[in-house]
């Protein structure tokens, strides 16, 4: 089942699930963020999942394109599952509350070329206006799955070729427009392998002894590996919960961990430090975090201080000070490239800063030119790294930063319609390469290095701030801008280069009920980045709360940012 030459067969793994553990609850949703939930044993999610694959097949031929549009919460995984066993292409989508939302979901559902849309009732009553004023919208099929008998006469369920199409993951479009990465069902299941070697490193442990907690975006890559299709590959449990709970209270996340046993979480960086600034001491009585094995942190660069601080508020209530789990990984990958040794501390190493800058690797020469970055780890099961030179095309030298490349049975298919593309950054060949490092690879457009053995990474190439003739990567100043006065908000800081020659740009938002006068914050802020770069901010722009443009897995838009600060649409904050 895990070679590329043999059937995918996910009823197989699922009704072998429901067999071996019938009553054991396979997902459990927090309606609020916490109890009451809603539960779906594994017995139940096969019977139900079956019938709607039925249900599917009675109406479309395998490999159709079908929308996924839910609110955070079981029918999501349940649909998921039910377009994996009918061999139908799943297309995770969010439902569009706000303007933004719907430009994005209408471009999804021109672009994905999807016939149906599954959804329930609830959300299909709210939409029926929008059909009919929008055409796209009128040709699709909308399937309500609680409209669906569990009773529906099953179908045989065929394995799925392993390089079919099984997902159409749009990226989180962070970088640009965002794009559709075809993954296949071998792709999703060497992800898993993948995965499975990581949770392994640190030893052998049943997957059964797993409880899996998420509140990530289902419809993003990493909500949707971690929290839905890994814990059942596992045959554990997996308790969820919705994104804006926790950003409502992000004191929730460590009471669910606590309250319902979880071993293994996930979040990117800011998660971690939203925590820090917004728990407050009285809301962490009772709390108990011993049972916390394994976090992930990725999704954006990572920060050591955000490490160290985490484990140090929250030690006192059994948090282990090996809980970090640092990894790397992207959606043309299907999600998981790299990950660190599960239960040893994080590896964090200092090296120069300029030599960083100048896409060299060197140990710093004083506490000045000190810069510390967190180790992503290395690949597990196929997966392999290289570090190319991303202009010449040719294998980096050991002291050399360059664009990581990858190359195993997790990278995707291409973009969906964009054979250009695909070619491109899909099908990449290293330059006089010898035969093992033959491709084709993947070019992810991250900047990284190894050294030691482990891998890290230095920024995007996109993303790359050229001042005074060096190579700045955002996150540094952003990072800088974020801590230097209480009124900014946390993960609400974007920092580009604008003009002729290039200068620094920060956007910074401000936290509501604050009032400060602005030149105070500049100030501040310019400071922290003199002390920690040495250059000048000639342009600093305080903005209000939701000013800054964003993904729907909640990442900046730095190209939008600049964009709309270069026309002049963004309205400054005032106290």
């Amino acid at each position: 089942m895990n070679s590329q030459d043999h059937l995918i067969d996910w009823a197989d793994l699922l009704a072998r699930r429901a067999n071996d553990a019938p009553n054991v609850v396979a997902y459990r949703f927090l309606l609020k963020g916490e109890p009451p939930a809603r539960e779906l044993t594994y017995a139940q999610l096969n019977q139900q999942a079956c019938a709607l694959a039925s249900h599917l097949r009675s109406l479309y031929p395998p490999s159709t394109h079908i929308m996924l549009l839910f609110e955070p919460g079981i029918d999501f995984c349940l649909a998921f599952w039910a377009c994996l066993l009918a061999g139908m292409v799943a297309v995770p989508c969010y439902p569009p509350a706000d303007p933004r939302l719907r430009e994005r979901f209408m471009a999804l559902a021109r672009d994905a070329g999807a016939k149906a849309v599954l959804t329930n009732k609830a959300i299909k009553q709210l939409i029926t206006l929008a059909r009919w004023l929008v055409p796209a919208l009128r040709k699709l099929n909308w399937i309500a799955i609680d409209e669906v008998s569990a009773h529906q006469k099953l179908t045989q369920l065929t394995p799925a070729a392993p390089g079919t199409l099984a997902l159409l993951q749009y990226t989180s479009g962070s970088t640009g427009t965002p794009r559709g990465v075809m993954l296949s069902h071998m792709n999703l299941w060497q992800n898993m392998l993948c995965l499975e070697g990581a949770r392994l490193s640190g030893g052998m442990r049943p997957g059964t002894e797993e409880h899996l907690l998420s509140w990530l975006p289902l419809y993003h890559d990493m909500g949707l590996m971690t929290g839905v299709l890994f814990p059942i590959y596992l045959g554990s449990s997996s308790t969820l919960f919705s994104p804006l709970h926790f950003l409502q209270q992000p004191a929730r996340w460590l009471r669910a961990i606590s309250v319902e046993r979880a071993t293994i979480s996930a979040a990117p960086n800011f998660a971690y430090e939203f925590c820090l600034r917004r728990i407050r001491d009285e809301q962490l009585v009772g709390l108990d975090l011993s049972c916390w094995d394994g976090t992930l942190n990725g999704a954006e660069l990572i920060q050591p201080g955000t490490i160290r601080r985490f484990i140090d508020r929250f030690a006192p209530f059994g948090l282990r000070p090996t809980v970090f789990y640092p990894v790397y990984g992207l959606a043309e990958s299907t999600v998981f490239v790299t990950g660190s040794i599960r239960g040893a501390e994080p590896v964090i190493e200092a090296f120069s800063r300029q030599g960083l800058l100048s896409h060299r690797v060197a140990m710093p020469q004083n506490a000045e030119d000190n810069q510390e970055l967190v180790s992503i780890g290395t690949p597990f099961a196929d997966t392999e790294l290289r570090i190319v030179d991303p202009e010449t095309c040719r294998l980096c030298s050991p002291d050399q930063i360059g664009e990581i490349w990858i190359r195993g049975g997790s990278i995707g298919l291409g973009y969906w319609q964009q054979p250009q593309a695909s070619t491109e950054l899909f099908a990449a060949e290293i330059m006089d390469a010898l035969p093992a490092d033959q491709g084709p690879w993947l070019r992810s457009g991250d900047l990284g290095f190894g050294y030691q053995g482990r891998y890290f990474i230095a920024g995007r190439i996109k993303d790359l701030i050229i001042l005074q003739g060096q190579n700045y990567a955002p996150q540094g100043f952003e990072h800088c801008a974020e801590s230097a006065h209480p009124a900014i908000r946390t993960g609400c800081v974007a920092a580009f280069g604008s003009g002729e020659p290039e200068s620094l740009v920060i956007l910074a938002e401000i936290k509501p009920k604050h009032h400060e006068p602005v030149a105070q914050i500049q100030a501040a802020i310019r400071q922290s980045i003199a002390e920690t770069f040495a250059l000048p901010v000639p342009q600093i722009m305080l903005l209000p709360k939701a000013a800054l443009p964003k993904t729907t897995s909640g990442k900046l838009r730095r190209r939008a940012c600049k964009d709309l600060f270069d026309a002049g649409k963004l309205k400054a904050w005032k106290p």
